[in-house]
């Protein structure tokens, strides 16, 4: 069957040039709204297929490696890329009376395409040290900071909440040893 020409994408075969211009303009226009969809699949990482159709999304489910599951990958064409995997733990300061407890450094993440932080960790009040009310717990880097605060976390010791500077803070003294657990605190940066 004789064609005029083929879409871009899915090379879906345009009318017969015989026909009229008007169907062949409207044939033409749907291949191209066609060409425009969203493919998605779903899967094992490994199940992935190898980047060929441009604009393709694969979704993570149900892999082995747990860190895998819920990553959403763009295939441009030649190659696959990540378009919402969390990024990598960055370390924050953690104030004078401060110490990392727990087996798990305090750190931060960017996640949701770089509009939300994630801490984690379970830091401690040092030992021999007491942390007033307003003392700093610990400074998030730049880049990592709320750009309207403070938001505030109600947490087993008292109310925590961090400034637009990046310092967090608790509302109640806090004695040797008592740990705090950020895992699960996270914020809007965006």
């Amino acid at each position: 069957m004789p064609v005029s020409g083929k879409s871009a994408r899915r090379k879906l075969p345009f009318l017969l040039t015989t026909d009229s211009p008007e169907i062949h303009a409207a044939a033409e226009a749907l291949c191209a709204a066609l060409d425009n969809d969203v493919e998605i699949k779903t899967g094992k990482l490994s199940e992935r297929p190898a980047a060929s159709l441009f604009g393709r999304l694969f979704y993570v489910q149900g892999d082995v490696t747990a860190a895998n599951n819920g990553i959403i990958w763009l295939d441009l064409g030649a190659t696959w890329t990540a378009v919402n995997s969390p990024g990598e733990w960055i370390a924050t300061a953690l104030g004078a009376k401060i110490t990392d407890s727990g087996g798990q450094t305090t750190r931060v993440r960017l996640e949701g395409g770089g509009s939300v932080v994630r801490l984690r960790g379970n830091p401690q009040v040092s030992s021999l040290q007491t942390l007033t009310a307003g003392e700093t717990i610990l400074t998030i880097p730049s880049g990592f900071r709320p750009v309207a605060g403070p938001p505030v976390y109600v947490t087993p010791v008292g109310n925590l909440s961090i400034t637009v500077g990046g310092v967090m803070t608790c509302d109640k003294t806090l004695a040797e040893a008592t740990r705090l657990n950020f895992d699960g605190i996270t914020y809007n940066v965006t």
